[in-house]
């Protein structure tokens, strides 16, 4: 009489190995699919870019001036010309 194998029941190492296979592949499609946003972000050379946006909020939280930078703030304060003037 032959008995009929049954297959293991998934043990919980392969369910997690699944589960962070499955997050990590959303996560990538999610970034893939905001690629353009999240370059834009990012690059250097953008004016809109994240330190260039957190900087000019700081900035304007600390001295009121919402049309300027922060490297106009800096000229103004370190430089002696912008000062006399």
């Amino acid at each position: 009489m032959a008995s009929a194998r049954v297959a293991p029941p998934a043990s919980l190492d392969a369910l997690l190995f699944a589960g962070v296979l499955v997050s990590v592949g959303v996560a990538v499609l999610y970034l893939y699919a905001k690629r353009a946003a999240i370059g834009a972000a990012v690059n250097p050379l953008a004016g809109t870019n994240l330190a260039y946006r957190g900087a000019g909020a700081l900035t304007s939280a600390i001295t009121g001036d919402t049309v300027n930078s922060l490297g106009t703030k800096l000229a103004e304060w370190f430089s002696p010309s912008a000062r006399a003037a």
